[in-house]
């Protein structure tokens, strides 16, 4: 049952940072402001965190980091 929990817990975070990302492509196509709720921000670009060095770093608001990594805003942007 625990194994069962565990697919749950990750699946409702993936269908999250989905949500986040598409609602961001929507909002911009769309020339409205868009902010994320920093925590749910935090879980999406956690998600996507890789083990390797870091060799960047980003400054800016949580939305706009968010989006510059998943390549929505061109970097500098924010």
């Amino acid at each position: 049952m625990a194994e069962v929990w565990a697919w749950a817990g990750f699946w409702v975070c993936r269908m999250s940072c989905e949500l986040t990302v598409h609602r961001g492509d929507a909002t911009l196509v769309a020339g409205l402001p868009y902010e994320v709720v920093s925590a749910i921000a935090d879980g999406v670009i956690e998600c996507r965190r890789g083990h390797g060095k870091v060799t960047v770093t980003f400054e800016g608001s949580l939305t706009a980091v968010l989006l510059a990594l998943y390549r929505r805003l061109p970097l500098g942007s924010a």
